[in-house]
């Protein structure tokens, strides 16, 4: 739905242009994109909705914060285009405005999300650390992967959960930290470099099969 958002907002911006020299001359194109500009609202809400029940179900996460932030952009585009259609003549001019309003808003996020204000990582930590304690989440359901590749506050986070393992009735959690160390998935780290390199040559197939390595 916000992918959607994005490419009607690209025709519409297409069809109106920089200026009113460089607009379409279409009729249908004009009447086209000012009816796509007046729903974009729909797309973009809807996308938010599914935005919003997802982080009810299971907290927030990196992708999440991202999802969301795409979904707010999404939001205020469709509003400025419909406010920019149902006020009449002239809609042309104001989506050109809108689009530089939204251009100003889509730096202005990326900038605070490189900054503590918005920190991906340390709100999606405190986000998962927040519904384990308050029993919205079970041990179980804990994304451990996750934590450890949200750096220094993923870390900070596995930390806190392996002190609060150690108290009584955390059998369950200290449990799911301990199969995090033995994922069969995972080659452990101290593998020999030549075990890696004959697993990997196992695991690649050559072409025609009489062909050798060398």
């Amino acid at each position: 739905l916000l992918a959607i958002v994005g490419l009607c907002a690209t025709l519409v911006t297409a069809a109106v242009d920089q200026s009113a020299e460089n607009a379409s001359r279409s009729v249908i194109v004009r009447r086209s994109a000012q009816v796509m500009a007046a729903l974009l609202i729909l797309p973009a809400c809807l996308g938010g909705w599914a935005v919003a029940l997802r982080v009810g179900q299971y907290g927030w996460t990196p992708d999440r914060i991202l999802a969301a932030g795409v979904a707010a952009l999404a939001v205020g585009y469709g509003l400025l285009y419909l406010l920019s259609v149902i006020r009449g003549r002239g809609w042309e001019a104001r989506i050109r405005q809108a689009n530089i309003t939204m251009s100003l808003a889509i730096v202005a996020l990326a900038a605070a999300l490189l900054t503590p204000a918005i920190d991906p990582e340390r709100l999606s930590a405190q986000s998962q650390l927040g519904r384990l304690q308050s029993g919205q989440m079970t041990p179980d359901q804990l994304d451990v992967t996750g934590l450890a590749s949200w750096g220094r506050a993923g870390e900070a986070a596995l930390e806190q959960l392996e002190r609060l393992s150690a108290a009584p009735g955390q059998e369950a959690l200290a449990a799911r930290l301990a199969a995090r160390a033995h994922r069969p998935d995972v080659a452990p780290r101290s593998q020999p470099l030549a075990e890696l390199r004959a697993q990997v040559a196992a695991n690649l197939p050559l072409r025609p099969e009489s062909a050798t390595a060398m």
